[in-house]
């Protein structure tokens, strides 16, 4: 890419190079600001939270059994698709584990 942005009509102003939406669980304080750290110019990051999930964490077998199970997720991401993100990252990676994750 040149110095020099061509932007398009359609292009979002301050994310010219990409929109980035980031799914995080309600309770997360960690992911939002890192990647707003990480964010170049031309990008911008747009969050949507999931509520919790109260996983059993004393017993392997029935926390396994909750992974990709956030309450909410699809919500969630129904919400942050409205700004028509590039990319949508899921910043949880518990979730990201579990073998109910549906990539769309």
């Amino acid at each position: 890419m040149s110095n020099t942005a061509v932007l398009n009509r359609d292009a979002d102003v301050l994310g010219y190079r990409a929109k980035v939406g980031i799914l995080v669980p309600a309770s997360n304080t960690i992911v939002e600001p890192e990647m707003a750290a990480m964010q170049p110019p031309g990008v911008t990051n747009h969050v949507s939270r999931m509520s919790r999930v109260n996983r059993p964490a004393h017993d392997l077998e029935k926390y396994k059994k909750f992974l990709g199970a956030s309450v909410q997720m699809d919500a969630a991401i129904d919400v942050l698709s409205a700004c028509e993100p590039d990319v949508i990252v899921h910043g949880h990676s518990v979730d990201s584990l579990g073998e109910r994750v549906v990539w769309r």
